[in-house]
This record gives structure tokens, sequence and C-alpha cells, in this order.
């Protein structure tokens, strides 16, 4: 896979077949990326147009003739969410239509995925990836979600694949699918409510040796705030996470809340301006980092946000953003006072800014070119940091041409080349370039398929390159009591501007998903995730062996009430690790079974 990869040492005895997987999806994604570029038939099948709408909207002020709101998406003009200023009058056959001027679509981009679902940010310990059962406030008619229809499915709901980012991109936070589907209610809706959980787990500080077996409760009052304007979209949920564990002599409650937010507002129908935040407390190594690089039980504190604005200049879309990430981690005889604090020793905290503008334009009508640029500063600092610490700035120029071969099809190339300069004893300068092919495939009967395949090469100032095939695909297919998904992720990481500072890595991650509906009431769920970790020498020391995660998780939820469901999961993790003075040195198991109840008044 990566040149340097015979060099290393360490790897992990199990899960290293899972890796040689990768040249079979890579052969099959090749002929899914460049069948569209050499012109292969793009009426595959099941892909037909959808029903064209009685009355269509007119396309934007200054856009091109065929660009309606319902144009096929390209990168640069994805498909936009339209957010109606007042509801379009039915009409019935005794009224004719109307001959007035047809009403202007808003301009609401849909942004990519930085990383396939799975490998999103933090997740609860006991949600795993994929569209839970929505509990119902008490005395309200049921629906299966947010805007959602009575009686409908819990599938997650098909959306049109939207193209992968550049490599080494930090795009805005996308917004919850729910919240761009919101139908008609009411502007403003409060919701109380309360989960109680149960966890057991045989292996409570995830070592090698000298096991623990543990039984943590967490009492979670929280409040879910809906605001469901015409051109104004947010959402506030949280959860205090109070929690106990008989681990723990001193007896104290720990706390541990979650919290996130999103908000979509469209100014007029040229600009829109999105807003994500995420925060969490949690002593979970699992929920630290997505891809497993965090391997010891410390409390850390995380917090992820971002803001963008998107303005459509004639045929030109721009798009500025920012995105900020703070993490804190206590030392390994640290404690904590309250959410925003921590102290002990060997502690650190890495902050990162993150400020980028992008623009793209149609090239005729089915080929459209984007560039971007973006600014990036980190900072890591404390006790006990590691060689990671000091400043970091990097500058990233990118820039992707995009062809469209269909309604819900596209095919293009992307480049990027990131300079990265470190302060640490000295300035140290590392490059990364890129060149990738990307594709997308879907149609609204359940397909959806948005895939990249590339190469990555890492120049450091000292030391040796590194070299890899980069990829970021993910395929998911919705059927009509069931959802599967499978993902590849293959790149360098900067990780000092997502969560904690473990300087560049090269990754490989692969997970699946599947969901299935028994009946209205019961839905059962199987997830699995496998990724691997190689240090570079760029922030660390590419004498550090690499490290193996596997994970699964088998989940079942029962919808009680209206307002009340209750949840059952089993949760596997397989980790290989050089050792540490928390951890040991080996292979780690940790078996976790937690049952909770969650309701919304």
């Amino acid at each position: 896979m990566c040149p340097n990869d015979s060099s290393k040492r360490g790897a992990a005895p199990r899960g290293g077949e899972l890796v040689g997987l990768l040249p079979i999806f890579i052969l099959s994604l090749s002929v899914l990326l460049l069948g569209p570029i050499f012109g292969f038939p793009s009426r595959a099948w099941g892909q037909g147009s959808p029903s064209a709408p009685a009355q269509a909207p007119a396309a934007p002020e200054g856009a091109p003739p065929g660009t309606p709101s319902q144009t096929p998406q390209t990168e640069s003009q994805p498909p936009s969410t339209q957010i109606q200023s007042q509801p379009p009058s039915t009409q019935t056959q005794s009224q004719p239509p109307s001959t007035g001027q047809p009403q202007q679509p808003l301009f609401v981009p849909q942004y990519p995925s930085q990383y396939p679902p799975a490998f999103q940010g933090p997740q609860p310990q006991n949600q795993p990836l994929g569209q839970p059962p929505q509990t119902q406030p008490f005395g309200l008619p049921p629906q299966t979600a947010p805007g959602g229809q009575p009686g409908g499915s819990p599938i997650p709901p098909w959306t049109p694949p939207v193209p992968p980012p550049p490599s080494q991109a930090h795009p805005p936070g996308a917004l919850p699918p729910a919240l761009l589907t919101l139908g008609g209610g009411k502007l403003f809706s409060l919701y109380p409510t309360l989960s109680l959980s149960e966890m057991w787990t045989d292996n409570f500080n995830q070592t090698a040796n000298h096991r623990l077996t543990d039984y943590r409760t967490t009492l979670g009052p929280g409040m879910n705030i809906l605001i469901n304007g015409p051109t104004t979209k947010a959402s506030l949920s949280g959860n205090a996470g109070l929690t106990y564990d008989t681990v723990d002599r001193s007896g104290e409650i720990k706390y541990f809340p979650m919290a996130s937010a999103a908000l979509q507002q469209v100014v007029n129908p040229r600009l829109s301006l999105t807003l994500t935040d995420s925060y969490i407390r949690s002593d979970n190594p699992t929920q630290a980092d997505p891809f497993g690089l965090n391997t010891q039980r410390r409390t850390f504190t995380s917090n992820s946000f971002s803001v963008a604005a998107n303005y459509l200049i004639d045929r030109v879309t721009t798009q500025g953003y920012y995105r900020n990430s703070i993490f804190s981690l206590a030392g390994s005889n640290g404690s904590t006072t309250t959410a925003f604090s921590l102290a002990g020793s060997n502690g650190s905290t890495t902050t990162a800014h993150v400020f980028g503008v992008n623009a793209s334009a149609l090239i005729g009508v089915n080929n459209s070119a984007r560039v971007g640029y973006e600014f990036s500063l980190s900072d890591t600092s404390g006790t006990s940091p590691g060689n990671n610490s000091g400043h970091t700035t990097g500058n990233l120029f990118t820039a992707s041409l995009t062809r469209q071969t269909g309604l819900y099809s596209s095919a293009g190339i992307s480049s990027s080349y990131q300079l990265l300069s470190q302060s640490n004893n000295g300035t140290q300068n590392t490059q990364v370039w890129n060149i990738s092919l990307f594709s997308t495939y879907g149609f609204p009967s359940g397909l959806s398929l948005s895939g990249s395949l590339g190469y990555s090469l890492l120049i450091p100032d000292q030391g040796s390159s590194t070299s890899g095939i980069s990829s970021n695909s993910n395929l998911s297919y919705r059927f009509a009591k069931a959802f599967i998904s499978v993902g590849v992720f293959s790149d360098f990481r900067q990780t000092a501007l997502e969560g904690q500072n473990f300087g560049i890595v090269q990754t490989q991650g692969f997970t699946g998903l599947f969901l299935y509906t028994f009946t209205p009431f019961i839905i059962g769920s199987l997830q699995g995730t496998y990724s691997k970790n190689s240090f570079t020498g760029a922030g660390n020391s590419s004498s550090t062996p690499d490290t193996n995660t596997l994970t699964a998780s088998a989940t079942l939820d029962w919808q009680l009430l209206r307002w009340l469901y209750m949840r059952g999961q089993y949760n596997y993790l397989l980790r290989n690790t050089s050792g540490g003075s928390l951890t040991g040195t080996g292979n780690i198991s940790v078996n976790t079974a937690i049952i909770s109840l969650n309701a919304t008044f």
C-alpha cells in the first residue's frame, strides 16, 4: 500500500488481512470512476429521471440557461435545499396553472463529507452510526423524524451524492440531514429529554494487563430545541451525562456532557449562512479520535465549530468559511472540577484555526472548475505535549475540474498542494502533494456513491518521503426495510486540525453498516470499522510502530411508546498498541454491553 510500510515495525498480529481487501476495492472503484470519463453509457441500471414537478422554479438571476433548482449536481453547484418563503399553492384541475413569474430558488449548497460517515467526529458511547428511532414528545401525533411523514420508514432517507473534497481540505461542518428536510410546523419547539443507561465493560482502562470490570450508570437530562422558519432552520441539543463508575473508589459523580448545534440561514436568493458546533467531554478514548489514535482512558474535552457564507455571483459560486477546534487532554493522574477545565500532570491543549475560501464557475453546460485556498494555524501546549508542540502554519491550494455525466452522476479530477511549517526546535517544513480522480453516481431508488482514488506524497525537510494511495469513498443503498453502507478512507491526516495532536499520520480506514427494520417499532443494526495509523516523522517519530484498531457493534432499538424507546447494544474492540505507561504492550480487547431508556417529553 505504501512504500514505507515495509520499514515499519510492530504491525498488528491481527486485522492485517483486512488491508488485503483494499486492492479489490480499488479495482472496483476504478471502474466506477473511469467509466464516465471514457464515455461508458450513463443510462445505467435503475438510473432514471424523477418525475418532473408541476411547475419548476426559475433559475437564479444571472445563471446560465438550463440551471434551475433541479439541475444536475456538479461540484461547483451542488444541489440546493429549496426553502420557500411561502408555501406553494395546490393546483387542481379546475384551476389553470399560474402564469405569474415563478419564484426564485434559494442558494443553499450541500457540503462534501471530509470522511466516510462512521469516521465523522465523536459519537456518543451508546449511539452507533445510523438513524436511531426518533422519540416523539408525549401527547403529540407520531412521526418518524422531524419533517417526516407519519408512518414513514425510519431508514435514512436517500440524498444525492456529493463529490468528496480535495485531499487535506477541511470543508465546513455538514448540517444534519433531518434539519435540511424539515417540513411545515411550529416556528419554535422545545422538548425536554431524559436518558438512563447502564454499561458493563470487562476492561475499563483498556489495558493489555490488569483488566478491570466496571459498571457505569449514566443519567442524562437534556433538551432539544428546534427552529423551523421559512428561511431559518436551526437545532440545539444537549445532554448532561451525569456518570457513576463502580471502579472509582472515590464514589464521585463525573460530568460528561455533550451538546451540538446547527443553523442554516437564507439571507436572500444568492446568500446563505451555515453554522455548526459540537462539544463533548468524556473519558472514552474511542470518542477522542474516530480512527483509534487515542488509546488511553483519560478525561478530555473537545469542541469543533464552523461557520460558512455562500454567495452566488452571476455564474460564479463563492464560499468563505472558518473552522475552530479545541482539544484539552487531562494528565494521567488528572482530575476535573468543571466541564470546561482540566487539571493534572502531563496534560496538553491543542487549538486550531482554519480560514478558507473557494470559487467555482460553469464552463459551458456540463463542466465546472473550482479553485480554493486554506490557511491553517495550530498550537499545542502543556506540561508534556511531546515532539509536536509549538506552532504549525499551513497553506493549502486546491483545484478541480468536474464534468456532469448524468442527473445524479459526475466525474472529475482534483489536485492539492500544502506547505506546512512547524516551529519546534527550529522551523521544519513539510510538503503534501495529491492528485485524485473522483466520481459520483446515484439514483433516488436507493443507490448513492461518492468516491475518489488518487496518489499522495509527503516530503519532509528531515527524514524520508512517504507516499501512498488516497481514497475518500462511500457507497450506500437504501432498501424498503434495510440500509447498507460501506466506506474507505486512505490519506495523510493533520491531526492537530481535528483534535489531539499526533502530528501527520498516514491513515487507512474501512467501515461497514447494515440496518434492518424488523417492524415499525424494532430496528437492528450491525457495524464494523478497521483503521490503521502509520507515523510519518512529521510532528512525530517515524520509528513509532503502527496502531491498528478493530471495532464491531450490534444494536437493537425498540420503540416502546411514541416518546420512549429502549436500546440494547454490544460493542467489541481489539487494538494493538506499542505500549505506554497506562495501556501496556500487546493486544487489547474490550467487551462492552449497554442498555438504555431514552425519552422525549
